[in-house]
C-alpha cells in the first residue's frame, strides 16, 4: 500500500459520497475488523483497517486487498482469502454501488448483460 500522510488521506476522505465516509469511520466497521482479527487470531489488525481505509478512499482496488493484507500480516493465502471475503461481505458489499463509481467499474445488472435468447438461434441458423 502507498503511503500516504494524514493530510493526504484527509482531503481525500472529504471528496467521497458520503455512504464511503460514514463506512470508513462506522462502529460497524470496526466492529468487523476486530471480530474477523479474533477469529483468525490476528494481534495486529491495523494492516486490515489500513487496507480497508486505502479501498475505500480509492487508493487500493479492491481485487488487491487480500493480497495486500496477506503480504503485510504475512498470512496464508487461504487465510488472507477468507479475511477478504468476510470483510467484502460485511464493508465493501453494502457500499457496492458507491465502490463501483469510485473505481469505475460499474457492472450492469445480471439481467441486462444477458443477451437476447434469440440472437443465439439467428447464429446457429
Amino acid at each position: 500500500m502507498k503511503t500516504i500522510t494524514s493530510d493526504e488521506l484527509w482531503a481525500i476522505y472529504k471528496t467521497l459520497p458520503k455512504k464511503i465516509q460514514i463506512a470508513i469511520f462506522s462502529e460497524d466497521t470496526f466492529n468487523a475488523v476486530t471480530n474477523i482479527s479474533r477469529l483468525y487470531d490476528i494481534d495486529e489488525h491495523s494492516p486490515i483497517s489500513e487496507g480497508i481505509t486505502h479501498v475505500l478512499s480509492g487508493l487500493l482496488p479492491p481485487n488487491m486487498f487480500i493480497e495486500t493484507i496477506q503480504e503485510k500480516l504475512k498470512i496464508k493465502p487461504d487465510t488472507a482469502k477468507k479475511i477478504g471475503m468476510e470483510i467484502e461481505h460485511l464493508i465493501f458489499n453494502p457500499i457496492k454501488k458507491e465502490l463501483d463509481k469510485l473505481y469505475k467499474t460499474e457492472s450492469a445488472p445480471i439481467e441486462a448483460q444477458q443477451e437476447d435468447p434469440d440472437s443465439y438461434r439467428e447464429t446457429l441458423e
